[in-house]
């Protein structure tokens, strides 16, 4: 604890994460996506749910506790560290991995085995912000004025775009 001033690293902010930071205003808005192998058994999100398909998130995430009350048919795979979705998903030991926007553009763009599958409704939409200890609030002003003037001088957007994340970007 009070060892770190800050955290910038794409973190979800949820209501059980606020118990413990502070979260900034949010700089980019995502949901989940399912990203899978070219040739799977998984082709449209109504796949995802099917009897037979292992779907694997990241053991602690955001994602996890939705998709455990989501999930009907399908078999999730919660998935700690060392081990990755991405390397479950090379090995076959599950069918698809359920991420967020960033992590399914790197993927798809990383290996030319993967493909998206978009939701046919956004599911799960969290704001992405930086986290800071509880209880500086001059620290949490500065860093949110931060965040409204790269809004407001295009820096965001412009890296956003740099980065493939235009479409995420906080208004």
């Amino acid at each position: 604890a009070n060892k770190c001033e800050i955290g910038m690293f794409g973190v979800g902010a949820s209501l059980r994460r606020a118990q413990a930071v502070e979260f900034s205003k949010p700089y980019l808005i995502t949901n989940i996506y399912a990203v899978t192998r070219k040739g799977s058994p998984v082709k449209s999100w109504a796949d995802v749910d099917k009897k037979g398909i292992r779907a694997a998130v990241s053991l602690g995430s955001y994602i996890e506790p939705f998709m455990k009350s989501y999930l009907k048919n399908a078999e999730l795979v919660s998935v700690a560290p060392p081990n990755s979705r991405e390397g479950e998903l090379v090995a076959n030991r599950v069918d698809v991995i359920i991420t967020d926007y960033p992590t399914a553009i790197k993927v798809t763009d990383e290996f030319d085995w993967a493909q998206t599958i978009v939701p046919d409704q956004k599911l799960a939409i969290t704001p992405y912000a930086y986290v800071v200890p509880q209880g500086d609030q001059i620290w949490l002003n500065y860093i949110n004025l931060f965040i409204d003037t790269i809004k407001l001088d295009g820096r965001l957007q412009k890296f956003a775009e740099k980065n493939k994340l235009g479409p995420i970007v906080a208004p």
